[in-house]
């Protein structure tokens, strides 16, 4: 069979919640999502359906009789599939101890700080299996089906639990090779006579410049908006590079990287752990929060 006409299972989610409380707020209340998530995911499934399920007052919504006949329906597959998958869950307990949490991260931090560390996570949270979202693009909790995400900004996102994970530490960093018969530059006087890597977004050497009230310039410098990627850079030999402590810190400790000096940025940047608010109330992601935050910490005191 193709299934061909079965709708999203997360939209069925929704509509039987909202039906059966015949509410979007309140089973946005016991899906721990917000009211416009429920609003748009049964939006989609009228859409996808072709008829109108709702008829929306200003304070309830009410079946319409194709909503009717429909949800006596979905109700009693999702119960089957609910029933049949708990009897799958005890019949493998090793399934039953396991719970998935997929977490959005960008490229850049996944494969210079996270996924190194995931087998470490794996050793120690073992009924949790971590799944990775990479991708540049901050996730919308509403519509996609992620748990929780690390951001990079001011820890200030609406609607959203934000841990800090830890503060920006830049540093001056560049490749040995660059430095060949050369002596390590000093002040920015020096860096100037050097390939320089900018971020055109952040602009770290232009600020870290205006903070020491000295100038630097920046004309033919070399512009790359990713972090990881100014790093990467960095190593292949192509400039001095203002990079982000955590991102550099692998390359540093191996030799691929020399440190010049720290910039010593005091913002509120840095990298967040970030979840919906409701999700609090999750063990699982609150336990994956914790458990980063610990191996953060844990890296700034070696």
């Amino acid at each position: 069979m193709s299934f061909a006409n079965l709708p999203p299972l997360n939209a069925l989610r929704y509509f039987e919640a909202a039906a059966r409380k015949k509410s979007f707020t309140l089973a946005a209340d016991e899906l721990h999502i917000t009211q416009s998530a429920v609003s748009q995911q049964i939006r989609n499934l009228e859409t996808f359906v072709g008829a109108a399920l709702f008829k929306r007052g200003t304070s309830t919504v009410v079946l319409t009789e194709i909503g009717r006949e429909y949800f006596a329906t979905v109700s009693k597959a999702l119960e089957r599939l609910d029933a049949a998958t708990a009897k799958a869950k005890k019949a493998s307990p090793q399934a039953k101890k396991v719970e998935q949490i997929c977490l959005s991260v960008s490229p850049s931090f996944s494969h210079l700080w996270l996924v190194k560390r995931l087998n470490k996570f794996h050793r120690e949270v073992k009924d949790v299996q971590l799944a990775l979202n990479v991708s540049r693009h901050y996730v919308d909790f509403e519509v996609e089906n992620v748990d929780m995400a690390i951001r990079h900004g001011d820890g200030a996102w609406p609607g959203l639990h934000a841990d800090l994970l830890m503060k920006d530490r830049m540093v001056a960093v560049c490749s040995p090779r660059l430095l060949q018969r050369r002596r390590m530059p000093k002040n920015l006087a020096e860096i100037a006579n050097y390939p320089i890597l900018e971020d055109p977004v952040y602009r770290y050497w232009a600020r870290y410049a205006r903070r020491v009230s000295q100038q630097l310039d920046l004309t033919e410098a070399i512009h790359y908006d990713d972090s990881g990627v100014i790093v990467e850079a960095a190593v292949d030999g192509q400039g001095i590079a203002m990079a982000r402590g955590s991102l550099a810190a692998a390359a540093l400790s191996s030799g691929q990287l020399v440190k010049l000096f720290d910039a010593n940025f005091s913002d509120k940047l840095g990298y967040y752990i970030v979840f919906p608010s409701g999700y609090k109330v999750r063990r699982n992601v609150t336990r994956v929060s914790k458990w980063l935050r610990l191996e953060a910490s844990r890296e700034s005191t070696a």
